[in-house]
C-alpha cells in the first residue's frame, strides 16, 4: 500500500529508448493529479525519519482524489533511515533517487483505511454509468496493437475471464494500462 514513484532518470531513460513524451516532465502532471498527499503534523515522530530520508517534493500534490500519507513510525525505522543515512555519506553519494526513501502509503489519515482507485474513482454515479463495465478477476494477457496511418496503435484488450475464456474489448478512443499487484487496478 505505498506509492513508489518511478524516480526522474527512468522517466527520462524510457523516451531516450524511444518512446517520446514519456519523460518526467510529461509525466509528472499525472503523478500529480491523481493523488492527494497529507504531511504529517508537526509533533509526529515521522517527521524525523522524513528529514533524513530523500523525498522529491515535487509528487507532493492536493490535486487527486487518492489520498496518500505517512504510516506512524518508531525506533525501528528511525535506526533504519539512519543507517542509510550513514551508507551513502559513506559512498558519498549525494544524488536523490537511491538510499533511505521514505514512501507515502496509500491511506487516508482522517479515516486511516486504505485509499486507492476504488474508493477514490469508483463511485456510485460512476457505477451506474451505461457506458461502464468493470470485470473482476480478469488477466490481461495482451494488448491489441494495430497499425494506422505508419505508426503502432494500441486498439484493444485481451484477457482471460475467471471461466478461462479468452475476450477480446475493442475500444475506440484509447487504452489506459494500470497495472498492479494483487487487488490493484
Amino acid at each position: 500500500m505505498q506509492m513508489v514513484y518511478t524516480s526522474k532518470p527512468a522517466f527520462d531513460a524510457w523516451e531516450k529508448l524511444g518512446n517520446p513524451g514519456w519523460n518526467w516532465e510529461n509525466m509528472l502532471p499525472y503523478l500529480r493529479k491523481f493523488h492527494s498527499h497529507h504531511n504529517p503534523g508537526p509533533a509526529e515522530a515521522t517527521n524525523e525519519i522524513l528529514n533524513m530520508s530523500n523525498q522529491d517534493d515535487a509528487l507532493k500534490s492536493s490535486e487527486g482524489p487518492v489520498q496518500t500519507s505517512f504510516s506512524e513510525t518508531g525506533e525501528i525505522e528511525k535506526a533504519w533511515y539512519e543507517s542509510w543515512g550513514k551508507i551513502m555519506k559513506d559512498l558519498k553519494y549525494e544524488g536523490s533517487d537511491i538510499g533511505g526513501l521514505a514512501h507515502p502509503s496509500s491511506i487516508d489519515p482522517k479515516t486511516r483505511t486504505r485509499s486507492s482507485a476504488t474508493s477514490a474513482y469508483y463511485t456510485a454515479d460512476v457505477s451506474s454509468r451505461p457506458n461502464l463495465r468493470v470485470v473482476t478477476g480478469a488477466l490481461v494477457s495482451k494488448i491489441v496493437l494495430d497499425k494506422k496511418d505508419g505508426e503502432v496503435v494500441a486498439t484493444g484488450v485481451q484477457f482471460v475471464s475467471n471461466s478461462g475464456k479468452e475476450i477480446i474489448v475493442k475500444a475506440t478512443r484509447e487504452i489506459i494500462l494500470s497495472a498492479g499487484t494483487m487487488k490493484s487496478p
